[in-house]
């Protein structure tokens, strides 16, 4: 069955694929909307210099109005080498919106906020923005897929094919041309965290880890994954998750174009015609299930599965009955579209912490 994004050709399909996806994002809550729309103008100049712990937009070259915000950790001394973790919002958010994903409550000043928990790890953080929307600020990244009825994700960026490879590489050099970099991360959401996947596919040789939540690695269903390096993955991923289905398929919450989305055990272990990432890392077959703290009474539980004999950390963070959603943060869009999230353990302080042990691991 041909996938009704793969083959687009003509502007008129694009129009059509990217009109169906903004009129389906106007079922975000509307406060959301309100974030949709502002500063769709606002544009960052070149960056020259950085500061410990000061957040600062900064253009790249080359990629009108895809801005960034960098933040160095506060303790950075000016000179030494620092981990950079990149973090990719989720389809119809923006650069904003992921440095508010995950933070407890809500609350973009908490000090389990990614940039902090990253921060006091030593972590550079890297915001990024995808490709904008042709009404507001409603934001996607080409992750990959859209062939043989298999979804794009997600968006603009997937109906004119942006090249965000490319675009992420003129991140990384914008970045590498103001700090001493040593390693790169990535973490995302839902579209962002296919992205992530994307790279690690593309771009092995670069991203040590990745982290990606509510996400599959669509990129494997085309162009393809094959990746030349050790990757150390931690995946998370709730069972009742309604946007990205824990088995996979169609269902959606914003992309509602019939396509079908790579599942956790598609991603993760593969399929008899597509590998998954314990091929790629060489696992051993074998898998250590933990059961993680059940802290909150809130009706979900979560197993930590590693897998074993891996020439990098692969690790999945199975939440039973958790929704599309990162834990220990707030639904992004409602609890009626997106599903529950779990408070059992924050998110942002298990990404990092599973990042920081495969730097310990390289």
């Amino acid at each position: 069955m041909a996938h009704p994004i793969a083959a687009v050709k003509s502007a008129g399909i694009r129009h059509s694929i990217q009109w169906r996806f903004d009129l389906d994002i106007r079922r975000l809550p509307r406060w959301t909307r309100g974030l949709a729309v502002a500063c769709v103008a606002c544009h960052a100049p070149p960056c020259d210099a950085v500061s410990p712990g000061v957040t600062q937009s900064c253009a790249i070259p080359g990629w009108t109005d895809r801005d960034i915000d960098l933040r160095p950790p506060d303790r950075w001394d000016g000179v030494s080498p620092v981990p950079v973790l990149l973090a990719l919002h989720g389809g119809g958010g923006d650069r904003a919106t992921a440095a508010r994903m995950g933070c407890p409550g809500g609350d973009p000043t908490s000090p389990g906020c990614l940039s902090v928990v990253a921060g006091n790890a030593g972590f550079a953080v890297v915001y990024a923005d995808g490709t904008r929307s042709r009404v507001g600020n409603l934001r996607t990244w080409n992750a990959g897929g859209g062939a043989d009825g298999w979804q794009c994700v997600s968006g603009r960026a997937c109906a004119e094919g942006v090249d965000d490879l490319a675009y992420l590489d003129a991140v990384r050099a914008v970045v590498e041309g103001l700090l001493p970099v040593d390693g790169w991360y990535a973490t995302g959401h839902s579209n962002g965290g296919a992205m992530a996947y994307r790279l690690a596919c593309a771009r092995s040789e670069v991203f040590r880890g990745i982290a990606p939540t509510g996400a599959g690695n669509q990129s494997a269903t085309a162009p393809g994954c094959a990746p030349t390096a050790p990757v150390a993955i931690l995946d998370l991923h709730g069972t009742a998750d309604p946007c990205w289905a824990y088995d996979g398929g169609p269902a959606a919450c914003l992309q509602t174009d019939g396509g079908a989305k790579l599942g956790v055990d598609a991603t993760l272990v593969g399929t008899a015609d597509r590998p998954g990432w314990t091929t790629h890392l060489g696992c051993d077959g074998g898998t250590e299930v933990t059961p993680v703290p059940d802290r909150a009474d809130d009706g979900m539980h979560t197993d930590e599965i590693a897998y074993t004999g891996c020439r990098a950390p692969l690790v999945h963070l199975k939440t039973w009955g958790g929704g599309h959603t990162v834990p220990g943060g707030e639904p992004t869009a409602g609890a009626r579209l997106v599903g529950p999230v779990t408070q059992d353990f924050l998110a942002n302080e298990r990404i990092v912490q599973f990042l920081l042990t495969a730097r310990t691991d390289d």
